[in-house]
């Protein structure tokens, strides 16, 4: 994938599914908690062979990330890490 509005909105899923799995998952709500489940699957009970685009080592392909090592860093994460996270460019190069 060469364009960089498709990597930004692929990283823009990326980082909203990281937001939600962090921020809701102590939710106060069925919705949020829903959030938070939704997240958390995506982001963890994908097979690491998976090749849709919009799947989580999808993502992590075009974004040249090691979709284990991000899991194992998710995995000690707290909420306030990403409370504030803005833009989805925050979170990667889009070279």
């Amino acid at each position: 994938m060469d364009g960089e509005a498709e990597k930004r909105l692929l990283a823009a899923v990326f980082a909203r599914a990281v937001r939600d799995l962090l921020v809701y998952r102590r939710g106060r709500t069925d919705e949020e908690r829903q959030l938070a489940e939704a997240a958390r699957a995506w982001l963890f009970e994908g097979a690491d062979d998976e090749t849709g685009i919009t799947s989580f080592p999808g993502i992590c392909q075009v974004m040249n990330l090691d979709g284990a090592r991000v899991r194992n860093q998710l995995r000690h994460m707290l909420p306030q890490a990403v409370a504030g996270v803005g833009s989805a460019a925050a979170w990667f190069e889009t070279d």
